[in-house]
């Protein structure tokens, strides 16, 4: 059916974005430990991967020169970028990074499958129901949808728009370009991949601040099971790659700061760039760090 087909036929584009984009700049500010650790190298990859392909989207559109080609074009480059600084540490050091062995205690039981096939099973049926419906909540509509079209058909972000940074509306307006023609069943198509990566983000979250890959995996069924989150899944708004993004910069700061790691800082601002990227009170986030860093100094002076 037409409502279905975009979601199929751009898959790959979708799957460039998110994974052929950001998997490389994962690999290449991830520790070399954590390469083995393919959940965070997903989450982190796809977090990624939208930031650097709208980077590109963004120039293009204020130089009014806002077409597919030369996006695809950009986006190769930085992916070949992130790839070669990958290449590049592999070389380095593969010799002496050591990956931990699996054990039985790291392994998942029935009961932790379980969880995970029921996740696989929402995460489905969601991706029916954002194919089925095209934009209808106010939000989405006006700030997102709306925007995207004015992009696709002035192939340039006008001067004059206000409102929201235009992270979201760029991967809309992608989409509605390889299609050629202005579609909200098309422009949907990014909606199921972001959050697919929210849910990887919040197992980052559990397992890594809570040291623990159950929390992790019962943190993500947590978030997916969720009804009110279930909703704002279908609507396209932008408090899912919000959350993503907030979630991926709380997770990896509160590890930067235990392990005094600087790749892990960064990876945490970059993160923390995407969220502003997508909405600026995602600035709070600032705030809390700017408390914490009070607080510790207080502590640290009472001693």
């Amino acid at each position: 059916p037409d409502w279905l087909l975009p979601m199929i036929a751009l898959a790959p584009l979708a799957a460039w974005m998110f994974l052929g984009v950001g998997v490389p700049w994962a690999l290449a500010l991830l520790p070399r430990a954590r390469w083995h650790e393919r959940p965070i190298v997903l989450a982190v990859g796809m977090a990624l991967g939208p930031l650097g392909y709208s980077a590109v989207m963004a120039l293009l559109g204020g130089a009014g020169a806002l077409r597919l080609a030369p996006t695809l074009a950009g986006s190769a480059l930085v992916a070949l970028a992130g790839a070669a600084i990958a290449l590049w540490r592999w070389r380095r050091g593969a010799a002496g990074v050591h990956v931990p062995a699996k054990d039985a205690a790291r392994r998942f039981g029935a009961g932790e499958w379980l969880l995970i096939a029921a996740i696989a099973v929402v995460a489905l049926a969601t991706v029916a129901v954002i194919a089925y419906w095209p934009f209808l909540a106010y939000d989405p509509q006006w700030v997102y949808a709306f925007n995207a079209k004015l992009f696709v058909l002035d192939e340039a972000i006008p001067d004059d728009l206000g409102y929201y940074p235009p992270h979201i509306s760029l991967a809309y307006t992608t989409m509605q370009q390889a299609w050629g023609e202005i579609n909200d069943h098309v422009a949907r198509v990014v909606i199921p991949w972001l959050n697919l990566t929210l849910v990887l983000m919040a197992y980052v979250l559990g397992w890594r601040v809570f040291r623990s890959r159950r929390v992790g995996l019962l943190s993500a069924a947590i978030w997916s099971f969720y009804p009110h989150f279930a909703a704002w899944y279908a609507a396209g708004d932008l408090e899912i790659p919000l959350t993503l993004y907030l979630t991926g910069a709380a997770a990896f700061f509160v590890e930067a700061w235990r392990s005094e790691r600087i790749r892990l800082a960064v990876i945490s601002g970059m993160l923390l760039g995407g969220a502003l990227w997508t909405k600026p009170t995602a600035g709070a986030l600032v705030l809390g760090v700017m408390l914490a860093v009070a607080a510790w100094a207080i502590i640290v002076r009472l001693r």
